[in-house]
């Protein structure tokens, strides 16, 4: 009989059900740690998240009508700071231990004024992980 590898676990402020954040609707749980997939993902250990007013309409639940969150539960945050664990086989770009930062804007056009001005989340253009 095989045996099966016990997940390692972490602990993370979860969402188990959409309400007014007065609530406490985040519940801090113990979860799997994540695991690479695919020979192009890596892992990386999140130092800090900042939490914006898009997680508060996540979280209480403003957003609901329109499908986000899609599931849950689901750990809410999307601008992380943090340091690069484990990589995949094909990730190039990133080392063990370097430090990254990630947000959801993935690009814009770059040449209307809201990109000249430093304000790419307003880009008609922009796109999102």
């Amino acid at each position: 009989m095989k045996s099966e590898k016990k997940k390692e676990k972490m602990h993370a402020m979860v969402l188990m059900k959409t309400d007014k954040i007065g609530t406490n609707p985040l519940q801090l749980t113990s979860v799997d740690k994540p695991v690479i997939n695919k020979e192009n993902e890596l892992i990386v250990e999140i130092k800090a998240c900042g939490v914006c007013r898009s997680n508060l309409h996540l979280i209480e639940g403003d957003w609901n009508k329109y499908g986000f969150p899609s599931k849950l539960p689901i750990i809410p945050g999307h601008e992380i700071v943090g340091e690069v664990r484990k990589i995949g086989h094909k990730v190039q770009r990133f080392r063990v231990d370097d430090r990254i930062g990630i947000q959801p804007l993935y690009n814009s056009c770059l040449m209307c004024d809201y990109c000249i001005n430093g304000r790419e989340n307003l880009c008609d253009s922009k796109n999102y992980w």
